[in-house]
């Protein structure tokens, strides 16, 4: 290791352990919140075309929260409600396009409540005038709007989650070349983009973009990184992203998460759980990634059919948190099952460090 890496890895500790000091005060004053654990089953890959609901605790499979009977076909992300406005144990889910319309109905955003009913249609792409959207993840920015990946137009795209109305692209044509996989805005307005690899062309991997007003800067050129999720630690110093490398080799490829410094691009931790008792990897064709009301990172591994728990301030893999046949997790949410939820701030798929201590909700990145 040289000893540049070294500083930034102690960097990287301290201030994680800063930061898990602080979760230790605030679990102290909020030991009796409980949460659930949703994930959305892609309706390809060999999932399910639901959304399932595990036990937070205990990663007991509760049942199923959504599926097409309900109306929601093809989930791809599950997006906290987060904005100042928002319903806690509201989350706005994107669908895709598979199988084609128009039954069940799909290529749309829902609104959902923590019981998994269909409160509202909030986008309906194909009256958007957006074109053809196949949507990945989705994010809250920070005026208040949903943005969504697309994966046809390798852009992040930019609705009013009131009206549905369609505002614009996040940045200009032709910045993603292989596909937008995973992005996250910080509460300075920065957007972070994961260029991941296209199959079709060959292009992408490797890459992380950070975008402001509307100009784009490489972050992160990593030669071992092929983003899926990319979401920012409670801290906001680092970036968190699952990478399936080389995409293309499928649960063959090296399943990690890797954190990068937020400033400089730099790496400064690779997770990676290792073998089962098979004689397996236990971490495959990784996707959604999440922080957990306890600090803990959620971790999706589709090739495994399983989700992972990981301590990034030391560095650990805490073991399975939940197995499940056609998981195929696209993304994670977390549902407050306390009593007075209202009142107790949960985040999505990452927490904010406020300024003067505490938590509030993490506006999120989708997998693509």
């Amino acid at each position: 290791m040289t000893p540049s890496s070294i500083r930034s890895t102690r960097r990287f500790a301290v201030v994680l352990l800063a930061s898990a000091s602080s979760m230790f005060a605030f679990g102290a004053a909020s030991a009796a919140v409980t949460f659930d654990v949703i994930a959305s089953s892609g309706a390809t890959g060999g999932g399910t075309n639901q959304i399932l609901r595990f036990d937070g605790l205990t990663g007991d499979f509760l049942g199923v929260f959504s599926s097409p009977l309900d109306g929601v076909n093809d989930p791809r992300d599950i997006i906290v409600d987060s904005r100042p406005n928002g319903i806690p144990n509201t989350f706005f889910v994107n669908t895709g396009n598979f199988p084609p319309s128009p039954t069940p109905d799909n290529d749309n955003v829902f609104v959902l409540d923590a019981d998994g009913n269909v409160l509202r249609t909030a986008v309906d792409f194909s009256e958007t005038g957006s074109g053809f959207v196949d949507a990945g993840g989705g994010v809250f920015g920070p005026n208040g709007n949903l943005f969504v990946g697309s994966r046809a137009q390798n852009n992040v795209l930019e609705f009013d989650p009131e009206t549905g109305a369609f505002i614009g692209p996040a940045f200009a044509e032709g910045l993603i070349d292989g596909g937008i996989r995973g992005f996250v805005f910080n509460d300075e307005g920065t957007l972070f983009v994961g260029n991941g690899a296209n199959l079709s062309t060959g292009l992408g991997g490797g890459g992380i973009f950070a975008v402001e007003n509307g100009v784009a800067t490489q972050l992160v050129d990593d030669p071992e990184l092929s983003p899926l999720d990319v979401i920012l630690d409670p801290t906001q110093e680092f970036l968190v992203v699952s990478s399936q490398f080389p995409f293309e080799d499928g649960n063959a490829a090296a399943a990690t998460i890797r954190i990068f410094d937020v400033e400089t691009g730099e790496l400064v931790n690779v997770l990676d759980p290792g073998l089962g008792e098979d004689g397996e990897p236990l971490f495959a064709s990784p996707r959604g990634l999440g922080f957990a009301p306890d600090g803990t990172l959620f971790a999706s591994s589709t090739g495994t059919g399983s989700i992972l728990r990981f301590d990034i301030g030391l560095g650990t893999f805490l073991g399975v948190f939940a197995e499940f046949e056609g998981l195929n997790g696209q993304a994670l949410a977390f549902i407050d099952t306390t009593p007075d939820a209202s009142e107790v701030p949960l985040p999505g798929a990452g927490l904010l460090m406020a300024a003067g201590g505490g938590f509030l909700v993490l506006r999120r990145r989708k997998p693509a």
